[in-house]
């Protein structure tokens, strides 16, 4: 194993303290959400929003085994669940009555790859693309909560994180590099991102 001199050592802490004096010099800006990161000039109007507030999963089915590896959610009512979600959320599939989607293929504007419709500027088109494609559900769940975050829907967002909870825990994704990417851990980094890290 090489050893450096003594002083070598002393010119190369001196050099990392000189080079770090800028980044301590001008704080950096904290990016809160992915709205911030990635701003969406447009606005979201969802024609089917759901009801107002936290949707009270136990009206519209049963927990089964929480806390195990055999956890499940069975909806017993599916059509009230879907009222109360809202669009994009599952079990509701609205989406394809909402006339700004349907605008919005009419135009064309929806075609290709869902992946192509992940951090561009408009939310709005990007939430519609991900509520309508084909895609693992979890995976489809997680994108169209970020992207109600992004057109500044968080109310929509939290029920769509909350609905990956309940329906979608065990949901893998796959990343660019190929390798798996587990919705449910994604999930509580994102929870943590739009509560400020506070679990209330």
């Amino acid at each position: 194993m090489l050893k450096y001199p003594t002083i070598m050592r002393k010119e190369m802490a001196a050099c990392l303290v000189l080079m770090s004096l800028p980044l301590l010099a001008e704080p950096a800006r904290q990016v809160l959400t992915r709205a911030d990161a990635a701003p969406s000039p447009d606005t979201l109007t969802l024609a089917f929003p759901g009801v107002q507030g936290p949707v009270d999963y136990e009206k519209y089915g049963r927990f089964e085994n929480p806390g195990t590896p055999r956890y499940r959610y069975t909806v017993t009512d599916r059509a009230g669940l879907a009222r109360a979600v809202g669009e994009g959320i599952y079990p509701n599939s609205d989406v394809f009555k909402d006339p700004a989607y349907r605008a919005l293929l009419k135009e064309g504007k929806l075609a290709g790859n869902q992946w192509r419709y992940v951090d561009t500027p408009p939310a709005a088109l990007n939430f519609y693309k991900w509520a309508s494609c084909a895609e693992d559900p979890g995976v489809k769940q997680f994108y169209c909560a970020l992207m109600l975050e992004r057109a500044g829907r968080l109310e929509a967002a939290v029920k769509a994180l909350y609905a990956i909870a309940v329906h979608f825990p065990k949901s893998v994704g796959q990343t660019y590099y190929n390798t798996p990417w587990y919705m449910g851990r994604r999930l509580w980094t994102a929870w943590r991102s739009f509560s400020g890290g506070i679990p209330s």
